[in-house]
């Protein structure tokens, strides 16, 4: 929009003037144009439109030079001729104009088998040479690159930085496929700048070596260096791009100020903040995992919140008198957070009713918008029929022998995602893999920041619940105990008067008679929130990490008692076998054998909390072959992207929420 804009303005016609001192008013020129931006975040997205519109412009103190493509890919040439075994670098040389080689290529490269016959170890500089079958185009790119690219090494301690940039860009097309694209001029010019610092970087005697080493240091100090001038400095038809920042004393006479709607506040991810009278404030942890400030935390995150905006609206007054004769601001309809478009929408009617403001609205754009379509309607893909491909026939067959097995791989999951995966892969993956919701409800209403929004979800219940069990001295009783449940929970930034049924349920438990046992257990006898990793392999089976969390194991004379607690109506203990199952088997390890284990749950909100004991625990060489083929299954699943489903019975048996999308309506 900002594009069409200015087009408009520089078009022969154009009713907008300026006025130059003691001179009569005449058209814009493009160099009477400044675009001022809070930040060059969106630069390139500005630079590409205007590019497209032919608007010839400026980047007034940028700094993207170390960023650019070009750069990038003689810096990587550079590296992959000192270092040929820097893989980085030379998959970065045969992905760019200096080839290019196809992806399909890479993978070959990197998974065919050699010509030789030798099994692929990855990319490497020698693939280059042993190289397996390519397509005809990747194979030509390969018998250039492939002499360029050892001749480079072999010269690189004789020659200096340029002269080796220069004996390598000659025997490439690299600065006419560059010069080619919509940034051509830019970076043929980059080009050319990256030659001259290394012909200065070659007259202070460094070599190639030394030259990557200060390059690299500058890119990562940030320097700003800026891309090379495509047009001069005071050429008077290019439209200039500044940070609002840099634009502090100066005066053009069009100023355009886009992205006003954007919020002139985002509050961060910082867990720490400093206030020079409120002092320091921490984010806490709560029972549901969530970090979020205290009170205390609250106040001074709303005096960051204060100054900052008081800060944007300084921004914007600075951005707005920078302009002399023609000010546009531009943005989409203001949200309800507050942007600079909300507060010019409050002064916009008396503003246009004074004759001072005009509202350009981008038809041609919304038109545009409206007629967009996806080509193929998202809610038929599943009716699509797989298309046979020569290039796709190519890549599986020359990397199937790696693909085809599982053995060797590792799989790290969770005690719910493993028990998920052995009753069914496709639940996993719909689960924890995509992270669907299995019974998505109405959309939520947008949290308050600075409330208490946790205090409603029956996740976050049950981890409060689990929290309480942890740290709840369990020898308190009565009232003494109710005391202090709620001060635990204000201790977890809840509101007690908002959890008394966690609190009902925790005490419930605690009253019955293995909340009592616990409560007598010796402090070395009883583990309460133990976590444990174990690590699990066989052969022909993926190696699986395998990570949880047991609730409380009570160690008694008879036998070890594993308990894990859900803030759920009883239920047949059954549907939790996996995970009981997987917390038998830490607990065995745990105790070595020395006692026997038994598992169950305790469902606090069933009446007196009771425990619902497991009647017979598997062997744990059977747990392991279940485990390690519930890994086996996400392992091949992850590899050729099929995930068996179970029969829609068994679904129906587990009330599993996703029958419907695997089952239709059977």
């Amino acid at each position: 929009m900002v594009a069409r804009r200015i087009s408009a303005l520089l078009a022969p016609g154009a009713g907008e003037r300026v006025f130059d001192r003691g001179e009569a008013p005449r058209p814009i020129r493009g160099g009477d144009i400044a675009i001022l931006l809070r930040r060059f975040t969106n630069l390139d997205a500005f630079r590409r439109a205007l590019l497209r519109a032919r608007i010839p412009h400026l980047v007034y103190k940028g700094r993207g030079f170390h960023q650019a493509r070009e750069v990038l890919d003689l810096v990587a040439l550079l590296t992959a001729a000192v270092d040929p075994d820097d893989v980085l670098a030379l998959a970065a040389v045969l992905r760019s104009p200096l080839g290019p080689v196809s992806d399909d290529g890479l993978a070959l490269l990197s998974l065919g088998q050699r010509a030789s016959g030798a099994a692929a170890h990855g990319l490497s500089h020698r693939a280059l040479l042993d190289r397996p079958a390519l397509a005809p185009d990747d194979a030509q790119v390969l018998d250039r690159l492939g002499p360029l690219l050892a001749g480079l090494h072999r010269e690189v301690d004789r020659l200096g930085p340029a002269a080796l940039l220069e004996a390598a860009l000659a025997e490439t097309d690299y600065v006419a496929a560059c010069a080619g694209g919509l940034y051509g001029e830019q970076a043929a010019a980059n080009v050319d700048k990256f030659l001259s610092l290394a012909r200065a970087a070659e007259l202070r005697g460094e070599s190639v070596r030394a030259f990557l080493g200060s390059l690299q240091d500058l890119a990562g100090e940030d320097a700003r260096e800026p891309e090379a001038a495509v047009v001069e400095e005071r050429d008077p038809h290019a439209v200039r791009l500044l940070t609002v920042h840099a634009a502090k004393g100066l005066e053009f006479p069009v100023v355009i100020v886009p992205e006003c709607a954007t919020e002139s506040f985002k509050a961060g991810a910082e867990r720490v903040l400093l206030d020079p009278d409120l002092g320091l404030a921490l984010k806490a942890r709560g029972a549901d995992g969530e970090r979020r400030f205290s009170r205390h935390g609250q106040s001074a995150a709303e005096r960051r919140r204060e100054r900052e905006l008081s800060q944007s609206r300084r921004l914007l007054y600075v951005a707005v008198t920078r302009a002399r004769d023609l000010l546009v601001l531009s943005g989409r309809g203001a949200k309800q957070a507050e942007s600079w478009r909300r507060w010019i929408d409050s002064v916009a009617a008396e503003a246009v009713e004074r004759g001072l403001l005009r509202v350009w609205r981008d038809e041609g754009a919304a038109q545009q918008a409206g007629r967009a379509r996806a080509p193929v309607d998202p809610g038929r893909l599943a009716e699509l029929e797989a298309a046979d491909h020569p290039d796709v026939q190519r890549i599986a067959s020359a990397s199937a022998g790696a693909l085809s097995s599982t053995s060797g791989s590792s799989v790290s999951a969770a005690v719910t995602q493993i028990a998920d995966a052995a009753v069914c892969a496709r639940r996993y993956q719909l689960l924890h893999e995509l992270r669907l919701e299995e019974r998505p409800g109405r959309e939520p209403a947008l949290p308050d920041p600075l409330g208490d929004t946790h205090a409603g979800s029956a996740g976050a219940r049950g981890t409060l619940a689990h929290r309480l069990l942890e740290m709840m001295p369990l020898q308190l009783d009565g009232p003494e105990r109710r005391a202090e449940l709620q001060r635990l929970l204000a201790l977890e930034g809840e509101d007690p008067s908002e959890h008394g049924d966690v609190v009902d349920a925790v005490c419930a438990f605690l009253d019955s008679p293995l909340g009592k046992r616990l409560a007598a257990a010796k402090a070395e006898r009883l583990y309460r929130e133990r976590p444990f990793m174990l690590r699990l392999s066989a052969p022909g089976s993926p190696e699986l990490f395998l990570r949880g969390q047991i609730d409380a194991l009570l160690l008694e004379s008879d036998a070890a008692t594993v308990v894990d607690y859900k803030l759920s109506q009883a239920r047949d203990t059954a549907r939790y076998a996996g995970q009981l199952d997987a917390y038998a088997l830490a607990a065995a390890e745990l105790v070595q054998g020395a006692l026997p284990v038994r598992t169950g749950i305790v469902f606090l909100r069933s009446p007196g909390a009771p425990w619902s004991e497991r009647q017979s625990t598997a062997d744990p060489g059977d747990i392991r072959a279940r485990l390690l083929t519930a890994a086996a299954a996400i392992a091949s699943g992850r590899l050729s992207g099929e995930w068996p489903k179970i029969e829609a019975a068994r679904c129906r048996e587990i009330e599993c929420g996703f029958i419907r999308r695997c089952h239709g309506d059977k």
